[in-house]
């Protein structure tokens, strides 16, 4: 009985971690171009707005560009429901390679909290400014 018990537990256990690992966020929100994944993570996917971008200034090899950012729980089961629209403004520093967010440095090799989502949105919204990428080390 114990050893049936521990299976099942077993089972249930690798059933889980398939879905979990197995989930999806769309790369475009319901279709929609204009929203870009830029992350995922718990079940709430991050998209950049493309068309919120605004070049707030273009004097290379200083930019800063502003762009909303929307969370949407759930998007990995299919929700399309946005919950919360946080605008960035982002500052980068080509000839350094370095981006900063409302003037905080975005260390690209820090932890997943440390701004995983952040950076990832700021190549975006960059890549979408100027078209190329910027590669933040």
């Amino acid at each position: 009985m114990k050893k049936t018990r521990m299976l099942l537990l077993l089972l249930v256990m690798v059933l889980v971690s398939t879905s979990i690992a197995s989930a999806e966020y769309p790369v475009h929100l319901n279709g929609d171009r204009n929203y870009i994944l830029c992350d995922g993570h718990h079940g709430i996917g991050y998209y950049v707005v493309a068309d919120s971008l605004n070049s707030e200034v273009y004097n290379p090899p200083y930019y800063q560009i502003s762009i909303n950012v929307i969370a949407v729980p759930d998007a990995d089961r299919g929700k399309t429901e946005i919950r919360h629209v946080d605008r960035r403004t982002y500052g980068y520093y080509w000839n350094e390679k370095k981006m900063y967010l409302n003037g905080h440095y975005l260390n690209p090799n820090g932890s997943r909290a440390d701004g995983a989502t952040k950076i990832r949105a700021g190549e975006i919204a960059f890549e979408l400014a100027y078209n190329i990428q910027f590669g933040a080390r």
